[in-house]
């Protein structure tokens, strides 16, 4: 994915301002839907509560795949520095609030931003919020964001077990993934003009063993709808993110990438 590609995802496509307390929000929608996390262009780096916006103090900023990390202050504000070659994964959490993510380049880091947190609520399940890269460690230069891979990668498939207490077998439900880079598909590699000499499958999203999505592009805020009815009430869980693999080669080659932040969410 390179920065032409990253920009439809991350540049701010504004279709609703919103006015709370005399501050300005622009509604971003990064691939999927939006659900209270909002993100405008500003004269500084902040953190602020997404209805009141309130600054949220103590917040985590971080870039984990280089290791680089800060707090906000009393006021929200913070700031990161990092000489960043191509998109990388920021994550943002605080006490209390829905985890968020956010891919970002150098140009992005030159231009602060506001970011609105929303709260946790009993409708928003968090299921896991640490970056994660899948992947056999074995990518040419040429593959999606091979300049930013920093940690190792964890194997084909991530699995994580989480309990479901009561859920209603007529809700609707939706999984988000809140950033992805890395994807060596054929929309991804046409979509960020690279050179196409091969591609991966999908990656595949289980839950329960159950078939539910795949992820073919990389970018924000991409998001699952599944039947509620696939999740066991009152008991563990399983999630498992299973990434492609080399269409083209005579020997299997795992695609490495790498995502933060699933929450499931109920309606």
């Amino acid at each position: 994915m390179r920065k032409d590609f990253t920009r439809i995802f991350i540049i701010f496509l504004t279709v609703l301002t919103l006015e709370t307390n005399n501050i300005s929000f622009a509604e971003t929608l990064n691939g999927a839907v939006n659900e209270n996390q909002i993100i405008e262009i500003g004269k500084s780096f902040k953190v602020v509560d997404s209805k009141t916006g309130r600054p949220i103090s103590n917040a985590n900023v971080t870039i984990p795949s280089m290791g680089l990390s800060t707090k906000t202050d009393s006021q929200g504000y913070f700031s990161i520095k990092a000489n960043l070659n191509g998109p990388a994964i920021l994550g943002i959490s605080a006490d209390g609030y829905n985890p968020f993510s956010l891919t970002v380049e150098k140009d992005n880091l030159n231009k602060p931003f506001t970011v609105g947190l929303s709260k946790t609520s009993s409708n928003v399940l968090v299921v896991d919020e640490t970056l994660r890269h899948l992947g056999d460690n074995n990518f040419s230069p040429s593959s999606a964001n091979a300049e930013e891979f920093q940690i190792s990668a964890g194997g084909s498939t991530f699995n994580k077990r989480f309990y479901v207490g009561d859920v209603p077998a007529d809700q609707k439900a939706s999984l988000k993934i809140g950033s992805i880079i890395g994807l060596d598909t054929l929309i991804s590699r046409k979509l960020s003009h690279i050179k196409i000499n091969s591609y991966s499958t999908p990656s595949t999203i289980y839950l329960n063993s159950k078939k539910i999505g795949e992820l073919r592009i990389n970018g924000d805020n991409q998001v699952i709808s599944f039947p509620a009815a696939l999740l066991i009430p009152n008991s563990l869980n399983e999630l498992s993110v299973q990434t492609g693999h080399n269409e083209v080669s005579n020997y299997l080659d795992y695609d490495d990438m790498e995502f933060m932040n699933i929450t499931i969410a109920f309606k």
